[in-house]
């Protein structure tokens, strides 16, 4: 008896924590989801935040903050454990973010994801300011926005 509650306490906790991590998936897929048609969103794919290419990328958005705003843009670094939204340094363990996200074998990526949810841009290196802007800068909905401001 003593054997068979012990197995079923072990099987229960098995499947509590299986639970956890998949919650923990899913409401990061969600975070993302909740963007659409509210934010574009770039993301910075890198193995790791010490490379020169991360780096470089992170610098170059942090200094055009106003641009990033004017756009609607909301900036995703995500590593392959872990991500954080804007240039906050409150970091969330997460991995699947990363692995939807990033081309196999590839060390450093950014991604324009559109207000409708679509990829816009995808780079291996680091992306300008200028690109990024020039390229949001003739979609159709960043167009109606510039006439309605």
């Amino acid at each position: 008896m003593a054997l068979k509650r012990f197995f079923l306490n072990l099987r229960m906790k098995n499947i509590l924590f299986i639970l956890i991590l998949i919650g923990t998936t899913t409401m990061t897929a969600q975070e993302i989801a909740t963007y659409q048609w509210k934010n574009r969103l770039v993301l910075i794919l890198s193995s790791s935040t010490e490379t020169a290419n991360y780096q470089k990328q992170v610098q170059e958005l942090e200094e055009n903050t106003e641009g990033l705003a004017e756009r609607k843009i909301k900036v995703f670094q995500i590593t392959p454990k872990k991500f954080t939204t804007g240039f906050s340094t409150d970091w969330k363990n997460n991995n699947s973010l990363y692995h939807k996200f990033s081309t196999q074998n590839a060390d450093f990526e950014v991604i324009l994801i559109g207000l409708d949810g679509g990829e816009k841009l995808r780079r291996q290196q680091p992306v300008s300011t200028e690109k990024l802007f020039s390229t949001i800068d003739v979609m159709p909905m960043r167009k109606a926005e510039m006439r309605t401001d």
